[in-house]
Parts: C-alpha cells; structure tokens; sequence
C-alpha cells in the first residue's frame, strides 16, 4: 500500500500489508471487511469517525499504530476472529478505545490505551479473548465487559524481572485505578481487578507494563522426566541443559529416595563436547540419598548455546516404589560469571517388580513374548543376549523363559 493514503478500505481480501500511513478525516481511516491475514503496522489512524475497523475478518494483526483523537473508537473488531493488536496506541478517542463487538479468540497486548472518554476495552458479547500487559490510564471506564467472557492475563505463566528480581508467574494489565497492596513485591496486585459488566483480572500489574521485562530462562531438566524400571534395574537419568543464553557452566545437587535407588556412577554428557572442560562428579551419599557438588566448566569466552546432556547419573532400582529426582543449589553460568535465569524441571522414576512385562507397558501380552522369542536361543555374552529377557537368570534365554511371561499372561498394573 503507497504512502500517504488519505482512506484506505479492503474488501475480500488476503495477505495485504498496510504500513507507514497516516489516514484522517474519514469516516472509517482504515477498514478491511470480509479478509484474512491483512496487517497494519507503523500506521496513525486520527479524526476520523472510527480509527481502525476490522469487519468479519480473520488472522489480521495490528502492530505499532496509534489509533487516537477519533470521533467514535479507536479499533474496532466486528465479529472478527484470532487477529491480534499489539505495540499499540488507542488513546484520545471520543468514545471506546478498542472495542470487540461480538468477536472472540483475538488477542490485546502490550498496548497503551489512555484518556478515551468511554471505557479503555469495552468487549460486548465478545469470548475467549486474551488481554493482557495492557496500560489503562485515565479513561472514563478502564474496561467494561458487557455479555461477555475472557481472559485478562497472560496464557501462560511468564519468567520476568522486577525491580531487579526474577519471578515467573501469569501477568495481568496495569490500571491506574487499581488500589490493591502487593505483599510480596512480585508486581502483581494481591487482590483481583473487577473488570466492570462481570469480568476479573487475577494478576493485576502495580506498575505499567513496561516495567515487566521478559526473560527467557534456560531450561535445566531431569530426562527423560519419568521412568519406569523393575526392581534391580540399572538405568541412566540425565540432567540437560537448554541456553537461552552462551553459557560456559553449571553446578547441581540431585536429591533421590535412596531407600529405592542407588546411584552408582556420574560422568559428563556431550554439553561441552569439543571443548577443555573441567568436570567434577561430585559426591554419592547413598544413605541420605544425595549427589552432593557436581560442577563443571569450559574455556570458551564466548561460551556455547546449544542444547545438551550435562551430566549423565547411573542408578540401579532396590526395591518398589516411587523416587522423586530434585535438582538443588542449581546454578549456570554465562561467559561473564554471572548466573543466568533458569527454569528447572524434576523428574521421578516408578519402580516396579515385574519383570515379565518386559516392554514396561503395564499389561503382559503378545508384546512381552515376542520380545522373548527375539532374543530366544542366546546365551550369555553373545549379541543377541538380553539379561532382562533372561527372566530366569540362568543365562539363556529359552523355553523357561517364555513360560514365565505365559504366567503372567493377561496381568495389568
């Protein structure tokens, strides 16, 4: 679309881009009705009668525009679907700033609406809408939700810094006439904010959104996150690492139920492959079930940011039962010495004494003989010999060996 169009409008159109306008003085500045995946960016809609009108139309975004001093709204979406507005300026505007009038599934966010003389968002028979990280400043009504459902905070729990704290939880809008306390001084209001017509907002911002940096942590994580092995088992659980960041080292404790495990062994995992690494396994305190102080580092300054396995941790099952695997005192390192944000996911392993359900499916079948006859004539230190399927113990896997899943055939744990 040219610059300097004085009114744009599309009908029954896909894939239009709109951008670096500035339309006023008509009765509708931009309108596209009846479209999909239309976008408007870097665009001021001013003195018109409505800024910006998105009619029936679907999967349109609307990005780093100002909609302001229009004689009626700023944005609005009729009975439009899954378009987004975000990095967005609704302020000034006679009447509502963004209204949603029987549209839902769309998206509200990071956007400034301020000073309009109606309400900031007025949603009406609108659902499943998201709204969040907004500011709403001095208008007649913040929000008004009228016949209507939606979400005033983010999807998802978000990783974000505040006044210099690290904290990850759902955010909300800012309202500047919200007056709950925030114990905590995570950001988030205590109490909810009543959105007027039905509506609440449970993560309310104290302060505008801008404060709320987004943090991308890097993932330290127990693989796989559950397991299941028999009693007597030898098994391997690794610790890996995802950077959102170079990084150029980690350390971790690793807390077990040692009256189920044992951990055996700890060795490095292909992380810092190809690089001089110092790694230290640690200490195995199979008593109190801990791996106490398993640290290791690169010489790389730039450090590395690719995704791998740390550390790798040998266990051998005791008994039955279910073992939690908490990391602890887990720290990783940039190139700069200095502990980046991490978000860390546990682990656990079932243990079970059933040796015969050989595929671990919980259900001895066909499965669990076949896996025998594959293995059947071997003996031990031959290729084909499995010490699992050697149910026996008398290593060689035969006839013996499959009447024992026959046993059991039909069970179910």
């Amino acid at each position: 679309m040219p610059a300097g169009t004085g009114q744009i409008i599309l009908a029954n159109c896909t894939n239009v881009k709109i951008e670096n306008q500035n339309v006023s003085n008509a009765s509708v500045g931009i309108e596209i009705g009846f479209s999909s995946h239309c976008s408007i960016a870097n665009t001021t809609a001013s003195n018109n009668t409505i800024g910006i009108w998105l009619d029936s139309s679907t999967n349109c975004t609307i990005t780093n525009t100002t909609a302001n001093s229009n004689n009626d709204y700023g944005i609005e979406l009729w009975h439009s679907t899954n378009c987004t507005i975000t990095n967005t300026n609704a302020s000034n505007n006679n009447d509502e700033g963004i209204w949603l009038d029987y549209s839902s599934n769309n998206t509200i966010s990071n956007c400034d609406i301020y000073s309009n003389n109606d309400s900031g968002i007025y949603t009406y028979s609108s659902f499943n809408n998201l709204i969040y990280l907004n500011n709403f400043i001095n208008n007649s009504n913040n929000v008004y939700s009228y016949g209507s459902n939606n979400t005033w905070h983010s999807p998802e729990p978000i990783t974000y810094t505040y006044n210099g704290n690290v904290y990850t939880s759902y955010l909300g809008n800012y309202y500047d006439d919200y007056n709950g306390s925030d114990g905590n001084g995570d950001g988030i209001g205590d109490a909810p904010y009543y959105v007027a017509g039905g509506d609440y907002d449970y993560y309310p911002l104290m302060q505008t959104w801008e404060n709320y940096v987004h943090v991308i942590p890097t993932f330290v994580n127990i693989t796989p996150c559950w397991q299941h092995v028999n009693v007597n088992d030898t098994f391997i659980v690794n610790v890996t690492v995802d950077p959102s960041v170079p990084i150029i080292g980690m350390q971790f404790d690793l807390f077990f139920n040692a009256s189920l495990l044992e951990a055996t062994k700890v060795e490095a995992g292909d992380l810092f492959n190809g690089w001089d690494m110092f790694f230290n396994n640690g200490s195995i305190d199979n008593i109190n079930g801990v791996i106490n102080d398993v640290y290791g580092t690169i010489i790389v300054p730039e450090g590395i940011n690719h995704a791998g396995t740390f550390a790798k941790i040998t266990f051998k099952a005791k008994k039955e039962g279910i073992s939690y695997l908490n990391l602890s005192d887990v720290i990783v390192s940039d190139a700069n010495a200095t502990a980046v944000v991490i978000e860390i996911h546990n682990g656990s392993v079932e243990i079970s004494f059933h040796p015969w359900d050989l595929n671990n499916d919980k259900t001895v079948n066909v499965l669990d003989l076949i896996m025998v006859a594959m293995h059947f004539g071997s003996h031990e230190g031959e290729a084909g010999y499995d010490a699992g399927v050697d149910l026996n113990n008398d290593k060689e896997i035969n006839i013996l060996d499959l009447i024992i899943v026959a046993m059991h055939f039909g069970e179910q744990y």
